[in-house]
């Protein structure tokens, strides 16, 4: 252990020879956080060329032993950083038995070893039985923190969830759930006066779309000049 930490202060440094079992030795040992990059010098391949020390470090998150991989945080807090924004966020844990809330707003809880969406649980239970396949439970006043009973609803399917949110944002913006809205003006209007798109699930006008297109063709043209 000395020989290889002492090599970090050597004018000319030497091969030591076997690292491994020192390394993850050296790496759990209860040391201040700014003591714990171990040096160690390899085998010069050609002894002109200046010779560089190599770092071995570490995890910057206090009680966090593990290689560093990026921005000071090893693999798994850097995917934490890069997901929630924070390297130890994720999820808000709850009371012992009310399992955790996570950044978008599910609730988890563990049953059976298994840890499950607090809503699905919920509708589950009064089901009396597993959800069917493909089925997927909606929060009607949109809280996915709020798993009362009278709040949830049973969709058979991802395309009837989809439905009930598109009447939803049409409802809350013109009054009628029934209405769609236009892809190009942005405005409500009934279906019988609009056209369908069967490749993207859309609706627009006639008269929008027509002048989207010739908006399109101005442009392009003008770039041909």
């Amino acid at each position: 252990m000395t020989q290889m930490l002492a090599c970090a202060t050597m004018s000319k440094p030497q091969q030591i020879g076997s690292l491994p079992g020192l390394l993850a030795h050296q790496a759990r040992e209860n040391r201040p956080m700014a003591d714990r990059i171990v040096y160690y010098a390899p085998e010069p391949v050609n002894k002109k060329k200046r010779q560089r020390i190599h770092k071995l470090r570490f995890c910057s998150i206090e009680g966090c032993d593990n290689p560093h991989e990026a921005r000071g945080y090893c693999g798994k807090h850097y995917q934490r950083f890069k997901t929630h924004g924070d390297p130890l966020g994720g999820r808000e844990r709850g009371t012992n038995g009310m399992g955790y809330e996570t950044k978008i707003g599910y609730v988890y809880v563990q049953k059976d070893k298994v840890l499950k969406r607090a809503h699905v649980l919920v509708a589950e239970r009064a089901l009396g039985h597993p959800l069917p396949p493909g089925a997927i439970v909606h929060h009607h006043d949109e809280d996915k923190a709020n798993n009362a009973p009278t709040n949830l609803v049973i969709c058979p399917s991802d395309a009837y969830h989809k439905l009930l949110h598109k009447r939803m944002r049409a409802l809350d913006a013109c009054g009628n759930a029934d209405w769609r809205k236009c892809t190009f003006c942005k405005v409500h209007r009934p279906t019988s006066e609009m056209t369908f798109t069967k490749g993207n699930n859309s609706w627009h006008h006639k008269s929008c779309a027509a002048a989207d297109m010739r908006n399109r063709n101005a442009i392009k043209n003008e770039r041909h000049r």
